[in-house]
């Protein structure tokens, strides 16, 4: 089992957290993603020499991981949503859109993809009760796209991995505390640990060197990547592939 760095706080976690997620769990869940989520890799590079050092970078995830993207510039400043829209691309490579449509057609007739005034930043950064507002967790769905699309994250129906980003950012009987961030976008250690595995643990980074054919070989998370290193002549040279 691999060794994170960190032990449960039996003051904040119960018991049964700690016979639900076990040793003998943990090794499993190790073992079925080095079985199902890497895959060994390797490549002859003819013009190198024998013994060259080759960088290794993993470029993407292939596994999604990925949350709702509800509050999208609804978090009340600049900073905040700047922050939030940080997370897609860079933590999270999947979004739920918001397509729910009791708020999607708050008027008759006139669908909400395009927004509008109050579905700017402008118009949250001056609201000081946003839970109150009609459409809040529901922006005009069109803004939400086109950025998801500029960042190449996945627009899925629903989500993975996590659900409120933010804490009090919720629906209605929701917890208000179950965030990777406070509310004023500050992060927790749930972030940290999240953030470790996805670019960390589960990336593959790495420099590895050429045998006397030229060969390279490792084995990685399944992904797209990019090999560095420099030629017999000198020149430095990069290709890409997916494994």
């Amino acid at each position: 089992m691999i060794d994170r760095g960190f032990k449960i706080d039996k003051e904040v976690m119960d018991d049964k957290y700690g016979e639900l997620w076990n040793s003998d769990v943990m090794k499993r869940i190790d073992a079925d993603i080095e079985a199902n989520r890497k895959a060994d890799a390797a490549f002859k590079l003819a013009d190198v020499e024998k013994g060259s050092e080759v960088k290794v970078e993993q470029l993407t995830q292939s596994f999604f991981f990925g949350s709702h993207i509800f509050n999208f510039n609804q978090l009340g400043t600049e900073e905040r949503n700047r922050r939030y829209k940080e997370l897609y691309g860079t933590l999270f490579n999947s979004a739920t859109i918001p397509f729910y449509w009791k708020k999607f057609e708050l008027e008759e007739g006139k669908p909400r993809f395009k927004g509008e005034y109050r579905d700017t930043e402008d118009f949250w950064n001056t609201v000081e009760e946003p839970y109150k507002e009609t459409h809040w967790r529901r922006p005009a769905t069109d803004p939400v796209v086109e950025f998801c699309e500029s960042k190449g994250i996945r627009l899925h129906g629903h989500t993975l991995t996590w659900w409120n980003v933010v804490d009090n950012c919720g629906a209605p009987g929701e917890p208000s505390y179950s965030g990777l961030f406070t509310r004023d976008m500050e992060p927790k250690y749930s972030y940290y640990a999240l953030n470790d595995l996805i670019n960390n643990e589960w990336k593959t980074n790495l420099l590895v060197q050429t045998d006397s054919e030229g060969m390279v070989a490792f084995r990685g998370f399944r992904s797209k990547y990019r090999l560095s290193y420099v030629d017999k002549n000198g020149n430095e040279c990069s290709k890409e592939f997916t494994l």
